[in-house]
């Protein structure tokens, strides 16, 4: 299967951060991350169906898939004599991170870092809601993505925005994404496809942080008693990447700062 295109920061011999971005964004989401962390090299792939990475083979836009190239990405680094320290995944991203740990494709060396990233559905009658949700909102997203994409940033879980972040990430969005494969990537990734991840995730809770906006009241209610550590982001609504970025990569520093001394 083709490789994903990355977006990439920091000293070459530096330990790894790898940053998964969420539905609609692109690797260089993590850009004002990365400017945080300068002493880590910090490597964020285009998920399939976004940034760069189009017109991949049909299984690259799956949960499977997509954690398979980004597992892929770990792997590379590994073998070429990096250090990854941590797997960060927001939303979508966040997901994707869950199946990689769901398949046993987390190496050793690192944490894992979940923001704002569902868990996945505990019934087949939630899932197959979701999934069909999920297809309407693709096919509008090919119809009309202009108006679609207004309409899914005045969702709750954004009212948190500032009116120049929201007409940021509207320009943004409306530049580089390319609705065909928004669709694919949704269809394909939809919340409705993933598994119940919350064993997973209890299995592996020494290795997890998860961390949401305090006023994400959804997404807090969702992560709340999972096993992991959890972190709330004081006055952040769910796209903490954009609203609280310093705030962010403080936590992803302590957690590879962590990592990197469970290995001395």
């Amino acid at each position: 299967m083709a490789g994903l295109t990355s977006s990439e920061w920091g000293p070459a011999n530096a330990p790894v951060l790898v940053l998964l971005h969420g539905f609609m964004g692109s690797g260089d989401d993590w850009a004002a991350i990365a400017d945080a962390l300068p002493d880590f090299r910090i490597l964020a792939p285009d998920l399939p169906g976004h940034g760069r990475s189009t017109g991949l083979p049909g299984e690259a836009y799956t949960l499977t898939g997509a954690a398979e190239l980004c597992a892929g990405l770990l792997a590379t680094v590994a073998a070429g004599g990096g250090r990854p320290v941590l797997l960060a995944g927001y939303s979508m991203g966040g997901r994707v991170a869950q199946e990689i740990l769901a398949m046993g494709l987390l190496p050793a060396s690192a944490g894992l870092c979940l923001i704002g990233a569902h868990p996945g559905f505990q019934t087949a009658a939630h899932r197959k809601e979701r999934l069909n949700a999920d297809r309407t909102l693709a096919d509008r997203i090919e119809e009309d993505f202009e108006s679609t994409l207004g309409e899914w940033l005045a969702l709750p879980m954004f009212s948190t925005l500032t009116r120049v972040q929201r007409q940021a990430l509207t320009r943004r969005r409306l530049s580089r994404c390319l609705p065909a494969e928004l669709a694919r990537s949704l269809r394909g990734m939809s919340t409705g496809s993933q598994p119940d991840r919350r064993s997973a995730l209890a299995g592996a809770a020494s290795r997890i942080r998860l961390v949401a906006g305090e006023r994400d009241e959804r997404y807090v209610r969702l992560l709340s008693g999972l096993g992991p550590d959890m972190v709330t982001i004081a006055g952040a609504g769910h796209n903490v990447l954009v609203e609280r970025p310093a705030e962010l990569a403080a936590i992803l520093r302590d957690l590879a700062r962590r990592q990197l001394d469970s290995e001395a």
